[in-house]
C-alpha cells in the first residue's frame, strides 16, 4: 500500500512524548494503526448493537424467549466478555469501556451484576 497522504494533529508536549514512547520509534505507523483500529472497533460495535436490537425485536415479536434461550445467550456473551478481558491490555479495556460510556452504556462487572440482583429482591 502506497502511503503518500499526510495527516497531522496537535497535542501537548507530554502527549507527544507518551506517543513516542509507546510507538517504539515509528510514530506514524503507531498513530495510523490506533486510529484505523478504533474505526474498525466502532464499526464492529455498531454492528453488534444492531444485531442485539434485531434479536430483541424478533424475540418480542415471537413472544418472550424461553428462559433456557435467554440463559444460553447470557452465558455465551459472558464467556466471550471474560475471554476478551483476559486477552487485552488494560489500556485496551479502558478504551473499550470508554467507548461504552460514550454510547451511554455501562460496562458489565460481577460487582454491579450482584448489586443489581440484590436490588431486585
Amino acid at each position: 500500500m502506497e502511503l503518500n497522504e499526510k495527516v497531522t494533529f496537535r497535542c501537548s508536549t507530554a502527549e507527544k512524548r507518551r506517543l513516542e514512547e509507546r510507538s517504539e520509534g515509528n510514530l506514524s505507523h503507531y498513530c495510523r494503526d490506533l486510529v484505523l483500529r478504533r474505526m474498525d472497533n466502532e464499526d464492529a460495535f455498531s454492528q453488534i448493537l444492531q444485531r442485539l436490537d434485531r434479536l430483541q425485536r424478533n424475540t418480542s415479536q415471537q413472544g418472550q424467549a424461553a428462559p433456557s434461550d435467554q440463559s444460553l445467550t447470557t452465558s455465551i456473551l459472558l464467556e466471550l466478555l471474560l475471554m476478551l478481558r483476559a486477552t487485552v491490555t488494560p489500556d485496551t479495556r479502558k478504551s473499550a469501556q470508554a467507548e461504552l460510556a460514550r454510547h451511554g452504556l455501562t460496562a458489565w462487572s460481577y460487582e454491579t451484576h450482584q448489586a443489581g440482583k440484590q436490588g431486585d429482591r
